[in-house]
């Protein structure tokens, strides 16, 4: 055991569960990503320096509230699949629960929106269709986008994704 970095919760600057994490060296920082938000964690001392709540950047007007065993949760349309980081910036693949539509979210170390880009929509239906967010990595110091349907990846190209490899499945 080293030290606590942010904590779990619903909170001002939790996370419920964090399904990425990236270094960013410049800010002696740690960048996570929980849903619908992504946090920058101090090294030094486990404390939040930044949140971006991302649905805040898409239109709010499908998000729902619901009550269940006395507790009230928050529904949101958007949700993060995966984040990256390179060159100041940082990457967020995204999806829309309702449209179905795909989106890739490049955006500032201060969160301010640089570019947004969306793909095209996908569904996969098992009873009720549902997004399925792109993946993004970063490889051979390039970001790459895998669609949700897994059958494309893309590469970040002059602030556009291009197609580098489809799979005819």
């Amino acid at each position: 055991y080293i030290k606590d970095i942010g904590a779990k919760g619903n909170g001002p600057n939790e996370y419920s569960a964090v399904r990425t994490m990236t270094l960013i060296p410049e800010m002696n920082a740690l960048m996570t990503e929980s849903g619908t938000d992504i946090l920058y964690y101090s090294l030094e001392n486990g404390s939040c320096l930044r949140k971006i709540v991302l649905h805040d950047l898409f239109s709010s007007d499908k998000d729902f509230v619901t009550n269940f065993n006395g507790k009230e949760y928050h529904g949101y349309n958007i949700s993060i699949s995966s984040t990256a980081y390179l060159n100041d910036h940082i990457y967020t693949a995204a999806g829309d629960g309702t449209t179905l539509d795909q989106y890739l979210v490049k955006m500032k170390t201060d969160f301010s929106v640089d570019t947004m880009i969306k793909m095209r929509p996908t569904s996969l239906g098992t009873g009720m269709p549902r997004v399925l967010c792109g993946s993004i990595y970063k490889y051979d110091n390039k970001i790459h986008v895998i669609h949700g349907l897994h059958d494309t990846i893309y590469t970040w190209k002059n602030n556009s994704l291009v197609p580098s490899i489809a799979i005819d499945f």
